[in-house]
């Protein structure tokens, strides 16, 4: 469940904004397509028959449920948009993540390269123009957690993971 979750939040980062009660089926043979060519199903899908693999717009249905409970909405009448905000907890968890998948060290500045600023959006479902206000509004509300980097020119910006967050560190 947790990879089709991810999965399609991925598929419709991608898309932008689409009408999910038009495209459900395309989007149902995609999310197949997706989990039949993951190598992280190879030695399990190489026993099954040929097209065993199916997901259905049922399928998907489950997923749609938890994102149209999101706080702001990225699904508002049957229509998944990018946000332009998210809580500040979920893009500190957001940094938590990807500072442990790029193997970065703790209260090390960390470039905001494009793969990276691609990967909280997609995390988050936010539009990237609203990342750098975003950050902005985090820094304060967890400082003991993350802190701005510094802001150079053709560099770029930087951001300071100071310790992982923790449900601990959310419910202050």
């Amino acid at each position: 469940m947790f990879f089709t979750y991810f999965e399609y939040c991925n598929l419709l980062y991608l898309k932008r904004e689409i009408d999910l009660s038009a495209q459900r089926e395309m989007l149902a043979a995609e999310m197949t397509s997706r989990v039949t060519s993951s190598p992280y199903f190879a030695d399990e899908l190489s026993k099954l028959a040929k097209g065993a693999v199916s997901l259905s717009v049922n399928s998907l249905s489950g997923v749609e449920h938890w994102l149209e409970k999101l706080i702001p909405e990225a699904i508002i009448n049957k229509r998944f948009a990018l946000r332009h905000y998210c809580s500040p907890e979920l893009l500190l968890m957001a940094l938590g993540y990807m500072t442990e998948t790029t193997d970065s060290q703790l209260g090390i500045e960390q470039p905001l390269s494009e793969e990276r600023r691609e990967l909280l959006c997609r995390i988050c479902l936010i539009d990237e123009s609203a990342l750098d206000q975003m950050l902005d509004w985090l820094y304060p509300e967890y400082p003991d957690c993350v802190q701005p980097g510094t802001r150079t020119g053709s560099y770029g910006r930087f951001v300071r993971v100071l310790q992982l967050p923790n449900l601990k560190d959310l419910l202050r």
